[in-house]
């Protein structure tokens, strides 16, 4: 599993996750644990595809500001 994550930082790939059907209410904490586990796994970004949520937005900046790394949102 290292070794993956070597060949994907060393070969410049980008790996972004979409997340489609985001419920505003509902879905909260699924869709910040999906963010921040892409993140986790040296993915380049996450698209929150079909609405905006400003909540998770500023709670997946925030993670990635305080602890480092090139992840957008």
């Amino acid at each position: 599993m290292e070794n993956m994550f070597n060949q994907l930082i060393d070969n410049k790939q980008k790996i972004v996750v979409l997340r489609w059907g985001h419920r505003v209410h509902r879905d909260s904490r699924l869709t910040t644990h999906c963010a921040l586990t892409a993140r986790a796994m040296c993915a380049s970004g996450f698209i929150l595809a079909d609405i905006e949520d400003k909540s998770i937005e500023k709670t997946v900046k925030g993670i990635a500001k305080h602890w480092g790394g090139d992840f957008f949102f």
